[in-house]
């Protein structure tokens, strides 16, 4: 596996098929003891820590030259989990992303701050380069389907789907660059960045670390994993456990990666039963309805989690993608139905 560029990595399709049987997707895991890794006459310590972030369990490990520095930044690095949680989902009222969607259903157009008006930006041309499988004014149709924080999946609800479909798309949001504000196309539209936002915070936690010192640092939450340094590990990389997405509790495969991001989605949790039939919370947003329900999954390696968890979900919602894998600047496997490698 090559180091120089995330476009060069790739799994030897038969035998990654082989080994995952019917998908993969993610779990940060260094299968040994990480203490245990560090040679004895090391200076070094490893600290890592677990708690739930970004609305899942989230995984930070750092490697320092000094203990207490460690856990500093690894404290750090979680409280800004949580602090672009608190900025980005629309499952927390008090969230400025709720508070935009409040005011653009209004009509007005909504101020918001430099970073939220970024990452708007780069879901923009990330919807732009997926041709719509990305795409941040989904929030109509994922309450209308019943996995959002405002949907209950009834009847009621998915009488409004038209409407939500008709607000969902390029033409439904306009970001003001001069003034920095957002407007949406009309109340049906809505904001939501779950495609992004976790990967997101993954790259602004692992920032903190560098920042903070770390030599080298992982930090992994609900799949989206990004890690730096690895070349400072006995191992000379960070060992990644791809595990059996169809729940049995075994790692089907091992990467190993000094630097980069990996991200995976699927359409295997988050499943709701409608109208007979179990769906995922994934919806795609070109024809406003939700995947199936499958066993498998799509796993991506960009340069950073937020273009990973993007491209990901943008993948797995096309699989057409992962031929143009190199050109979006990643890599991509999907194991399940036809077998890609890109």
């Amino acid at each position: 596996m090559s180091e120089k560029t995330p476009t060069t990595w790739a799994i030897d399709r038969r035998s990654f098929v082989r080994r995952a049987g019917l998908g993969v997707a993610l779990l940060a895991a260094t299968p040994l003891a990480l203490a245990d890794l560090l040679p004895g006459g090391s200076a070094r310590v490893l600290r890592r820590r677990r708690r739930p972030a970004m609305g899942s369990a989230a995984r930070i490990v750092a490697l320092h030259d000094d203990g207490a520095a460690a856990d500093a930044a690894i404290d750090a690095a979680f409280a800004e989990l949580e602090r672009v949680e608190r900025a980005m989902s629309i499952f927390r009222a008090d969230s400025e992303l709720v508070r935009v969607n409040r005011s653009t259903v209004r009509g007005a157009a909504a101020p918001c701050s430099a970073e939220l008006f970024g990452l708007l930006e780069r879901a923009q041309e990330l919807m732009r380069l997926t041709e719509g499988a990305v795409d941040p004014t989904l929030l109509g149709l994922v309450n209308a389907w019943g996995f959002g924080a405002a949907g209950s999946g009834s009847s009621a609800a998915r009488q409004q789907l038209a409407r939500a479909r008709a607000a969902v798309g390029r033409d439904a949001l306009e970001l003001d660059r001069r003034g920095g504000r957002v407007r949406l196309a009309g109340p049906e539209a809505g904001l939501d960045l779950g495609g992004i936002a976790k990967g997101y915070g993954v790259d602004r936690a692992l920032e903190t670390l560098r920042a903070r010192g770390a030599v080298a640092g992982l930090v992994e939450a609900g799949g989206d994993v990004r890690v730096y340094g690895g070349e400072h590990l006995p191992e000379k990389g960070w060992r990644i456990g791809v595990a059996d997405p169809t729940g049995a509790a075994r790692i089907v495969d091992i990467l190993s990666l000094r630097r980069g991001a990996v991200a995976t989605s699927g359409s295997f949790d988050k499943v709701r039963e409608i109208g007979g039939k179990r769906v995922s919370h994934l919806i795609d947003p070109r024809s406003g309805e939700p995947l199936p329900a499958a066993p498998h999954s799509t796993l991506v390696r960009a340069g950073d989690a937020t273009t990973a968890d993007a491209l990901a979900t943008a993948m797995h919602i096309e699989p057409k993608l992962i031929e143009r894998a190199r050109e979006l600047g990643a890599s991509a496997v999907v194991v399940g139905g036809a077998e890609t490698v890109g």
